[in-house]
């Protein structure tokens, strides 16, 4: 479940009562606490993606959407849902469509996913971006049960009393995918950003812990801290102070990665990926 704007938005997964993936994509008003199914525009696929994915059937129109998929993630970037990998049933050699019955696509094959789906909340649309790989990095492997934040990087901000001759501040945004599981179910141990802006992945690290939405949780600050500095005051007393600092591009948002590592024994762990730990990854 994702927050855009003030709708809580709910795509895929299994429902309890069939067990067969879906695609269906809910929003829930906040501020009336209804829920409403989103039935995406029709639209043509071939502006998006040079290799266009199935297209859902249903009673009157041809849909540009995903198929039903489960352990994906799904993240907000300004008004839309970002949606990355996960698990879903593939057209068989000799299929054209995967019915749109919540039966899951019986009539495909399990396949863990790489792909990228946006949907525009405000046009009620998907696409599937055609992504680049900058030089020195490279695509991220398929992979379910992942963990994905959405990191927001500012210009600097004009001085107070020149802005007029400053250019305006600009934002910068970047997915980064850390671990999950293939398709043999082996663990995952690195991170990947793709450039939103761009649409280019950018850089890849490695992250050598086991990380998947079974156990583990990401997010993201909009500010961090500043070094601590101890330094002797006036008064003879030691004086400890920091303060906070904006998000730019020599100071990315900081990333926490909040982890239960034992179901067995209740075991809790909170890993941020700080500025200076994510250099490899900072671009």
């Amino acid at each position: 479940m994702t927050l855009v704007g003030e709708g809580i938005f709910a795509f895929g997964g299994r429902p309890v009562d069939s067990r067969g993936m879906i695609s269906s994509l809910y929003r829930l008003d906040l501020r009336t606490l209804v829920w409403t199914k989103i039935e995406p525009s029709p639209c043509d696929p071939s502006p998006s993606s040079s290799s266009a994915p199935p297209l859902l059937s249903s009673s009157s129109n041809t849909l540009f959407a995903p198929t039903p998929r489960y352990f994906h993630s799904a993240e907000a970037w300004g008004d839309k849902l970002v949606i990355f990998g996960g698990q879903s049933y593939v057209l068989d050699e000799g299929e054209t469509t995967i019915s749109q019955d919540g039966g899951g696509g019986a009539n495909g094959h399990l396949e863990t996913l790489d792909e990228l789906w946006i949907f525009d909340t405000l046009e009620q649309t998907w696409t599937t971006p055609v992504t680049t790989v900058k030089s020195g990095s490279t695509h991220p492997i398929p992979r379910y049960a992942h963990l994905s934040v959405v990191s927001t990087v500012t210009s600097e901000v004009p001085v107070p009393g020149f802005e007029d001759s400053a250019p305006p501040p600009s934002t910068s945004s970047r997915l980064v995918i850390i671990g999950g599981q293939d398709y043999q179910n082996n663990y995952i141990s690195e991170m990947s950003v793709l450039d939103l802006d761009k649409m280019e992945w950018i850089a890849q690290a490695p992250y050598p812990r086991k990380a998947g939405s079974y156990r583990s949780v990401a997010s993201t600050s909009q500010t961090s801290l500043a070094p601590l500095e101890v330094r002797p005051g006036s008064d003879g007393h030691t004086v400890y102070s920091s303060h906070s600092l904006r998000s730019q591009e020599d100071n990315p948002e900081p990333i926490f990665v909040f982890t239960n590592s034992n179901f067995a024994r209740y075991v809790e762990s909170c890993t941020p990926l700080f500025p200076e730990q994510m250099l490899t990854i900072s671009v």
